[in-house]
C-alpha cells in the first residue's frame, strides 16, 4: 500500500463528491511506515502531516496525527520516546475531548495507560 500513498505526500486527502477531509496523506504514510518498523521515516512523515494540518487550521485532524506519532514513538522505544509519546497522547486526548471526539479520546486514553 505504501507505493499507492507515496505519490500523495504533502497533500490532504479529501473524499470525492463530499466535503470531508480525512487528513494529511503523510499521516497514512507514517502509519504504514510504522507498521513496517521504519520508525524514523514514519516519524518524519507524521511530523510533515502535523505541519500541513496545522497550516490549514485542521484542529480536528491534529489529534489523530498526534496519536499516530505517539504510537510510532512508543513502538520505536528509543531513549525519551516513552515520555514524548505520553505528551502527544495527552495533547491528543485533551483536544479530542474539547472537540467532542469521544471515541478518539477514549482510544487515546487507552494508549496513555499502556
Amino acid at each position: 500500500m505504501l507505493p499507492l500513498v507515496d505519490e500523495y505526500r504533502g497533500l490532504l486527502l479529501v473524499a470525492y463528491g463530499v466535503i470531508v477531509c480525512r487528513g494529511a496523506a503523510d499521516r497514512v504514510r507514517g502509519q504504514l511506515l510504522a507498521v513496517l518498523g521504519r520508525y524514523d521515516e514514519a516519524l518524519a512523515a507524521l511530523e510533515a502531516a502535523e505541519a500541513l494540518e496545522a497550516s490549514v487550521n485542521g484542529r480536528s485532524l491534529l489529534p489523530r496525527t498526534w496519536a499516530a506519532r505517539g504510537r510510532a514513538l512508543a513502538r520505536r522505544d528509543a531513549p525519551g520516546d516513552h515520555d514524548a509519546a505520553q505528551v502527544l497522547f495527552a495533547a491528543a486526548c485533551a483536544e479530542a475531548q474539547t472537540l467532542g471526539m469521544k471515541d478518539l479520546a477514549a482510544r487515546v486514553a487507552q494508549l496513555q495507560s499502556t
